[in-house]
């Protein structure tokens, strides 16, 4: 019989973090939570989600900006990682 602290750490394993998030995924995860793109200039790309307006930068997004992003659109990361 498998303990309770096993599975807990069986399940932060396999959870998925905030690591080498890509662009189109960033910006696709916004949309499936109700996010629209708009069009944007340049490499970025731009969102509008919960009325604010999130600069997506091309490449892998860096964690500390994603969660920014988070924050700013007012989103949990759960929620974030739940959409991938």
């Amino acid at each position: 019989m498998v303990n309770d602290s096993v599975i807990q750490a069986m399940a932060l394993v396999s959870m998925p973090s905030l690591n080498n998030i890509r662009q189109q995924e960033a910006v696709r995860s916004f949309v499936r939570l109700g996010g629209i793109e708009r069009k944007g200039k340049g490499s970025h790309r731009i969102v509008n989600l919960n009325g604010r307006n999130l600069s997506i930068p091309n490449g892998i997004v860096k964690e500390p900006l994603l969660k920014h992003l988070l924050k700013i659109a007012n989103v949990s990361e759960e929620d974030f990682i739940g959409s991938l």
